[in-house]
């Protein structure tokens, strides 16, 4: 069976959000026009999805929290001031710190090591702790404090561990013989898997009612609106993208149904990094089902369930986009709505770079990037509309991948 059919087989039961103790359904808003047909209208005075599902945790359980910014130019300094913020012990002994990933200023991971001095410690008697710190101008994709705010909600279901602490910038998690997925280790039968099986879980488990929580389609909006307007180029995009990111969503609104109603809780940035796995290359199965763990649900919106497990899927090819690595196609049923919303991801991720293009003195071409990802879109829009073919081009590499039968 292909990776797909498992991706998309797992998930069959929660295309439609499940009604199995608590009310999952969500009331169809009116739409009047574009705007309030992606639930636009509402956006300024919507109340976050948090404030109505999870104001009891914080009764039950407060997390810690350190007034400090983990700042990466000041490198080791700043994190181990942040450790000894958190814990005093991290004063003494010996200290180590492993950069993970440093998504282009986007987000950094940095394992931290720590064992008492004046003795020797097995691997599994050191403490270790995941550092994970937001980059800037993350605001409208990000929201830093979700994360923070639904530790217990995703533990109580075992998606993921309870962060120890959290920061201004960032969080703190266990870490203890596990480690960071990387864009190959998701094409590996036994990760794409357990990623399946948790995926689902959380879809299903997560509620999702709450007509006026932030979604996909009002966070596309959003990046549209902040694009720049300063020359007759920009307006010109501007506009392009805007009447593409509506006739998108009447479309698959026309095949789908109302959007709304089939939402999930979605993680919508399911990348490697925010995968951690155990350390171990050799586990079982139904080990590596209950060891894996998620993170970075500071991205997590409503969403069709498709979008989630498409935008996923579209991670395959790492931030480096070799869409060589993407998995290909199957005919499962709920694969075809899967499949509608292969080009989301390029617009979202896209359009989020073109937003961050106002920082590019963090040292990543943000531009080219959104170039990339916006590709992806344009690409397959080239070839539902069928323009791709009458001009004899060739068919692209992701949209080859994601037709390609296995």
């Amino acid at each position: 069976m292909t990776s797909h059919e498992i991706l998309t087989k797992n998930l069959t039961t929660i295309a439609q959000p499940v009604k199995k103790g608590r009310d999952h359904c969500i009331k169809s808003t009116r739409l009047r026009n574009a705007r309030s047909e992606c639930g636009l209208s509402q956006l300024s005075d919507s109340p976050s999805f948090l404030s109505q599902h999870t104001s009891t945790l914080s009764d039950r359980r407060t997390m810690k929290h350190i007034p400090l910014r983990c700042m990466s130019e000041q490198g080791e300094a700043s994190a181990l001031a942040i450790m000894i913020a958190f814990d005093p012990e991290w004063k003494s002994g010996s200290f180590s710190v492993k950069r993970l990933s440093e998504l282009n200023n986007m987000n950094t991971l940095l394992k931290l090591e720590r064992k008492a001095s004046g003795r020797f410690v097995s691997e599994g008697e050191k403490e270790t702790v995941l550092l994970r710190a937001y980059g800037a101008a993350t605001e409208i994709c990000m929201d830093p404090n979700l994360e923070a705010r639904i530790p217990d909600l995703v533990a109580q279901h075992d998606l993921a561990s309870p962060p120890l602490a959290c920061f201004e910038n960032g969080l703190l998690h266990r870490f203890t013989q596990s480690r960071v997925c990387t864009a190959r280790d998701l094409g590996v039968e036994s990760v794409w898997r357990a990623v399946a099986a948790k995926l689902g879980r959380a879809h299903t488990l997560l509620p999702s009612h709450g007509t006026k929580a932030r979604n996909i389609w009002t966070v596309l909006q959003q990046l549209v609106d902040a694009l720049p307007t300063d020359t007759m180029s920009a307006t010109a995009t501007k506009i392009s993208l805007g009447n593409e990111l509506h006739k998108a969503h009447a479309e698959l609104r026309q095949s789908y149904g109302e959007l709304d109603a089939k939402s999930v809780l979605g993680h919508c940035d399911l990348s490697s990094v925010n995968i951690i796995v155990p350390e171990c290359q050799d586990v079982l199965q139904h080990e590596l089902d209950r060891g894996i763990n998620f993170i970075g649900y500071e991205f997590a919106m409503l969403c069709s369930a498709s979008f989630d497990i498409a935008n996923h899927l579209s991670e395959w090819a790492g931030f480096e986009c070799d869409y060589t690595l993407l998995p290909t196609r199957a005919t499962e049923a709920l694969m075809d709505e899967v499949d509608a919303y292969r080009a989301i991801p390029g617009l979202l991720w896209g359009l989020h770079a073109l937003y961050r293009t106002k920082n590019e003195h963090l040292g990543f071409d943000w531009a080219s990037y959104a170039e990339i990802r916006l590709e992806e879109f344009w690409a397959w829009r080239r070839e539902v509309d069928g323009s791709r073919a009458s001009s004899g081009q060739g068919i692209p590499l992701r949209e080859q991948r994601w037709a390609q039968e296995e």
